[in-house]
């Protein structure tokens, strides 16, 4: 049986280490004039770690000093502005004059932005070998995108050495003496140098080209058992415990730089891969999942799956940027800091947890054969029944150590996310649901690269699911389900958002599960399911007032609660998948008549809504072609007398005139009409690119009325999507006759904008005219001089007079 070959890691000893040559980049601009004491304090200190030392101080000026200790008064130094360009064309300056062109330290602190060109930077750089470039950044302005520019132009060291050590001034936990003395002195170990090794081809990084030279002190992998180096014979190691957590931070640190030019989902998929392998298959509590979160290796995981998802850190502002470099450096505290939810208060997520807890001691779950995942063995049942699941609640500090500690189980799904679903969660689309590996759990998902599980189902195929439904019928889970703690973690698998809690997320994901299993083929299973889908949704949402509110509006005011908003009774109908889900509760309420009217009126609804996506929906398949639209034109043309041209004075009046020569002509456009139809394959090509496409349409009304939608809905539809506002369209009662459409309304619409083409066609033609008629006037009347401002009152008041003569005649 194949066997899949795997990498083999291995430790490069340490050589002798080579010392440093330090040249320190110090920012002195007045922004760091109460840091500027810590800086020159432990610069002092670091200095002494050296025989060759020099530091270079910046604002609007340079200064060099070299072999001395700085003082503490910021002053002495600069005060001013900022500008880092000048301070690296000093920094090429020493490194040319230095008479050993290797082994060079260059320390760059900074706590914000300044005059930079990476260009004028880099055409006086020389070259220097084994130089390290550290950053030291100070606080949230720390120029991080240009420190990374400068970090990759002059580094060409040990790829290990960390970039970035950031000074967090508003940390109150400690003296901000401390905090520098921590950053600096960190920073400083990595003062020396290693030569590079030979050693046979291996690689550096799982993602990277295979090479022949290494850095000591670091990890490398190939296919071998052994790997032969200059000093000798390398032998596999096992990689465990700590040693997982040096490699994943090596691993990150080196994403993330290649991050600030480029996305590395690709080669963060394979980091992940490779650390999957590291750690043990044994199953955790769910105490020991959340304690787990907590730890340093975990913190790197999550930063790898955040580049593994496509984003980076050029996307980011610089301060976040910055936090996330300290992952990779010192395994800081970004998640506790960056993970305070904007929709949730601490204070409420704390409520919630004591909910949870509550619920928990006084519910007695009784296991009646919940469906199990096909990956961590366990039901819902067993979840909620772990003995340490109490004090695991207690340990969460946060929303994301919940929904990554505490498994939901459910049908597994595959679904469509947009932007806007991150917002509304009704607009989600369900694609696809398991039939054979039915049951997954939400830490599966959440551990998967992408977000994607993949199974195989026989015959080389495989299936991909990135969500699920929890669906049941039993009262048992009824605390459970209606607490706020369930909806944060439902929040998170349909949404992906963390940052809040929805409480329609599980009902959003409910309706578009019945969509989609309403428009599969008849069988029991559909039905099964749809009961499924019934009861869940009455097990969580019977009590809620919101849901309440919303089913009482559809049983008294159906078509006005489909509206997206409407403001009479204050509904909202984000997406019509909600409508399906709550009316399929309350169908049996409904006479028959009326009810067919309600179904019908959420196809019309469904069709005009893609009038969002596709404006003006109606004057795209509604076609209607008009003949002798020229001679038209030229009739009303020839209808005006060459006095009258004298007598217009300008654009309106023109226009007023032709308005007028329309109506004397009894120009009958009626008989200008030689065709009008529905261009059904425009418009069914139009509504397939839609989450309420044709099939799901007819799927739709062929589950509530059992009947097939006529063709003629969609001609009413489209014409009832003329207008625009969902509101409006619920109040207007709808044109059911297709007769009276064609030959009467559509007729009526489609003459008023064509006479408005054809005055508009007379107009554009005749100004021109105009205008050569008012310069021949102008010329004789004035002789090329400026019209008197009498008379231009006199012809301004003379057509106020004509305008509302006009206005007077109109009916």
């Amino acid at each position: 049986m194949f066997q899949e070959v795997q990498l083999n890691y291995f430790k490069v000893p340490s050589v002798k280490f080579e010392e440093t040559q330090l040249l320190a980049i110090l920012d002195c601009s007045g922004s760091m004039y109460n840091y500027w004491q810590y800086v020159a304090k432990y610069y002092n200190e670091i200095r002494h770690k050296v025989k060759l030392h020099c530091a270079i101080t910046f604002d609007t000026r340079v200064k060099t000093i070299p072999q001395a200790e700085l003082g503490s008064n910021i002053n002495t130094y600069g005060g001013g502005g900022t500008n880092i360009t000048i301070a690296f064309q000093e920094l090429n300056k020493l490194l040319y004059s230095l008479k050993q062109k290797k082994n060079v330290t260059v320390l760059f602190v900074s706590d914000g932005q300044g005059d930079f060109s990476k260009e004028f930077i880099d055409k006086t750089r020389p070259a220097i070998e084994n130089l390290n470039f550290i950053c030291i950044g100070v606080g949230k302005g720390f120029p991080t995108f240009i420190s990374m520019d400068l970090r990759e132009m002059y580094h060409n060291g040990d790829k290990s050495i960390p970039p970035l050590f950031l000074v967090d001034i508003q940390d109150g936990d400690q003296p901000l003496d401390k905090r520098f003395q921590i950053e600096m002195l960190a920073a400083a170990e990595y003062m020396k140098h290693q030569k590079q090794i030979k050693i046979s081809p291996c690689y550096q990084f799982p993602w990277d080209q295979l090479t022949d030279k290494v850095w000591p002190d670091s990890w490398v992998s190939f296919y071998s058992d052994e790997l032969e180096t200059e000093d000798g014979i390398l032998q596999k190691i096992e990689v465990k415990g700590e040693e997982i957590g040096l490699i994943a931070g090596y691993w990150l640190q080196n994403l993330q730089l290649m991050s600030l030019k480029k996305k590395v989902a690709q080669e963060a998929q394979m980091a992940l891969q490779e650390l999957n392998k590291f750690v043990s298959g044994k199953k955790l509590t769910f105490l020991e999942r959340v304690q787990e979160q907590k730890t340093a290796l975990n913190q790197v995981i999550q930063e790898l799956k955040f580049l593994a998802s496509a984003q980076t850190l050029q996307e980011l502002d610089e301060a976040t940027a910055a936090q996330r470099l300290k992952i990779g450096t010192l395994i800081g505290k970004y998640h506790k800091k960056a993970l305070k939810f904007a929709g949730v208060s601490v204070e409420a997520f704390q409520t919630y947890k004591s909910e949870f807890i509550a619920m928990i001691e006084k519910t007695k779950f009784v296991n009646h054969n919940f469906p199990t995942s096909i990956l961590s063995l366990q039901n819902q049942v067993d979840i909620l029944t772990d003995p340490e699941l109490i004090e695991g609640i207690k340990t969460c500090e946060t929303q994301y150590h919940l929904v990554s500690s505490l498994p939901i189980i459910g049908y597994a799904l595959y679904v469509k996310r947009s932007d806007q679903s991150r917002i509304n969660p009704y607009t989600v689309e369900v694609q696809n649901i398991a039939k054979i590996n039915k049951y997954i759990d939400s830490l599966a998902i959440i551990d998967s690269a992408n977000h994607e599980i993949e199974f195989n189902i026989g015959d080389n195929e495989k299936e991909k699911f990135n969500c699920l439904v929890p669906l049941y019928q039993h009262e048992v889970l009824i605390p459970f389900l209606r607490s706020n703690i369930f909806h944060i973690q439902m929040t998170f698998v349909l949404m992906e958002n963390a940052d809040t809690c929805f409480e329609n997320a599980y009902a959003a994901l409910l309706g578009n599960t019945l969509l989609y299993m309403i428009c599969q083929d008849e069988n029991q299973w559909k039905y099964e399911m749809i009961e499924l889908i019934n009861s869940s949704f009455m097990l969580t949402y019977a009590e809620s007032s919101k849901v309440k509110y919303h089913m009482d509006h559809l049983l008294s005011d159906p078509i006005g609660t489909m509206a997206d908003e409407n403001l009479s009774s204050k509904t909202q109908c984000e997406d019509l998948s909600k409508t399906i889900l709550m009316i399929n509760q309350i169908k049996n309420n409904f006479k028959q008549d009326q009810f067919k009217i309600i179904i019908q009126r959420l196809v019309i609804e469904a069709i005009s809504r893609s009038t969002k996506a596709y404006n003006n929906l109606f004057k795209r398949v509604m076609e209607v072609d008009l003949q002798l639209e020229n001679e038209t034109v030229n009739n009303i043309k020839s209808s005006f007398t060459e006095e009258e041209f004298e007598n217009i004075q300008d654009y309106e009046t023109l226009k007023q005139q032709i308005e007028v020569k329309i109506k004397n002509l009894n120009i009958d456009f009626n008989t200008l009409i030689s065709k009008m139809e529905f261009n059904k394959p425009l418009f069914i090509k139009i509504i397939d690119e839609q989450k309420f496409n044709i099939k799901t349409l007819q799927s739709v009304y062929r589950y509530f009325l059992n009947e097939e939608l006529p063709e003629e809905l969609y001609i009413i539809a489209v014409y009832h999507s003329r207008i625009e506002k969902s509101y409006d369209r619920a109040k207007k009662e709808v044109e059911w006759n297709v007769d009276k459409i064609f030959n009467e309304l559509l007729v009526q619409d489609q003459i008023k904008e064509k006479q408005y083409q054809i005055s508009q066609a007379v107009f554009d033609q005749l100004r021109i005219k105009c205008n050569q008629l008012q310069k021949i006037k102008k010329n004789k009347n004035y002789n090329g001089q400026k019209m008197p401002r009498v008379e231009r009152r006199r012809i301004r008041k003379q057509k106020l007079r004509a305008q509302k003569l006009l206005l007077q005649q109109q009916p």
